[in-house]
């Protein structure tokens, strides 16, 4: 009598599940995803940089492990993931249409993808 599915019979996959198919990703979540990429991209050079200049800068020996501590500890801090979504968010909405269109198409692209490899999938929540 009640709202819900209690007892159908059939059981939904949930998050985690072998059988779990995620949802295509839209064109912001892919815009995001690229950012974030980039991000620990740049952020590993910035490391790898660092730790090379403290060990070059006369560090041997068990000093060497401390240079690049120090180097890592002079890093930029990382972002907590909240606002880096706000910054990530920001830049979005200020991508110019051409630049939009590019992330509207991979999404449609991956969603063609997506609906050839499982033709039957149809989005619950």
């Amino acid at each position: 009598m009640g709202g819900g599915a209690v007892g159908t019979g059939e059981r939904r996959p949930k998050r985690g599940d072998e059988d779990y198919i995620k949802r295509p990703e839209n064109a912001f979540i892919l815009f995001r995803r690229d950012c974030c990429q980039r991000k620990n991209m740049e952020e590993a050079e910035l490391m790898a940089k660092a730790a090379s200049t403290a060990t070059s800068s006369g560090a041997s020996g068990e000093g060497g492990d401390n240079a690049a501590a120090l180097a890592a500890a002079a890093l930029p801090k990382r972002q907590r993931q909240a606002d880096l979504s706000k910054t990530i968010s920001q830049q979005w909405r200020s991508l110019s249409k051409e630049e939009r269109k590019y992330w509207d198409d991979l999404a449609k692209q991956r969603k063609k993808e997506h609906e050839e490899m499982f033709p039957w999938y149809v989005y619950q929540p």
